[in-house]
């Protein structure tokens, strides 16, 4: 018997590139999924650093970012609204680290608009190599 051999393609979704992919994995694990957020940091205009969370729209290709002046953001991580339906219900949590400063903000941006929702200030900073997954403990 001969084995076939499987071959990966390459398939470009948006123009908008970004690292450490997150989606709703409660709702999309294992299934096809419409919404993925990631951090688009990288050389800006001039010499300035752009950093942002971007929502990518797999279905347009279309991203919507978030970002302010002051922080370079890494990691998002989504976490689902409870008992939401929707695929993009819910936050992003998002750790910023400042660009002129010894500190860091954990940034909570609403995952279906990208606005900032809420954000606690820390006196230190965090390294942006920061990374983590959450997940829910079963019962034995």
């Amino acid at each position: 018997m001969q084995r076939g051999v499987e071959r990966a393609t390459v398939e470009q979704l948006s123009d908008t590139g970004f690292e450490f992919p997150s989606i709703n994995s409660r709702l999309a694990s294992g299934r096809p999924y419409r919404f993925a957020y990631g951090a688009a940091d990288g050389p800006g205009a001039g010499a300035a650093y752009a950093s942002a969370i971007v929502k990518v729209d797999l279905d347009t290709g279309d991203a919507t970012p978030f970002s302010d002046e002051s922080h370079i953001f890494g990691e998002p991580l989504f976490v689902a609204r409870p008992h939401a339906d929707a695929e993009d219900d819910g936050v992003l949590l998002t750790v910023g680290s400042a660009r002129d400063r010894e500190s860091s903000v954990l940034a909570v941006v609403d995952a279906k608009t990208m606005a900032l929702v809420a954000s606690a200030q820390v006196a230190s900073s965090i390294p942006l190599g920061f990374h983590g997954s959450f997940g829910r403990a079963g019962r034995p």
